[in-house]
């Protein structure tokens, strides 16, 4: 299918991208990397001591609330990420027409109202992922976003 093909050509770099930053993390000296034990195992050892059923019927729905499975939790201390905007508007038609990209950055993801039917009167509201701009081996420059 032509289009899976052009998705995974065009998300493929970010992608492997995503892939090796992880790699490179957790193979870091200072990866923040913490052993998660279940605490279910804990409240099922107290099951059988109970007498009352209302009590045993609330600890098994407490102890359903987390999984058996032990795990390990990455990059919990790592915090915000803070990406910054420019603080001057520009007009993109103009600055495009007399300036030629040679970094990259990251465009957020959005909402736009995407014009469509006949005569493209109708709109509907669409999702714009984000997605880096400019040449694809460029400079990155990280801006600061305050991400919540």
């Amino acid at each position: 299918n032509k289009s899976n093909d052009n998705i995974l050509q065009t998300k493929g770099i970010d992608f492997f991208r995503i892939i090796l930053n992880g790699i490179l993390y957790l193979s870091s000296n200072e990866a923040d990397i913490i052993q998660k034990l279940s605490p279910r195992k804990e409240l099922l050892k107290n099951y059988n001591n109970l007498k009352s059923e209302a009590k045993k019927r609330k600890l098994l729905k407490k102890a359903r609330r987390f999984s058996n499975l032990e795990y390990k939790m990455i990059g919990r201390d790592v915090g915000k990420i803070i990406v910054e905007k420019p603080s001057t508007r520009y007009d993109a038609k103009l600055l495009m027409q007399t300036y030629k990209l040679h970094y990259r950055f990251l465009v957020r993801g959005h909402w736009r109202k995407q014009a469509y039917g006949k005569g493209n009167n109708l709109r509907k509201l669409i999702f714009i992922y984000p997605f880096y701009k400019g040449p694809e081996y460029a400079e990155l420059i990280n801006k600061k976003y305050i991400v919540k």
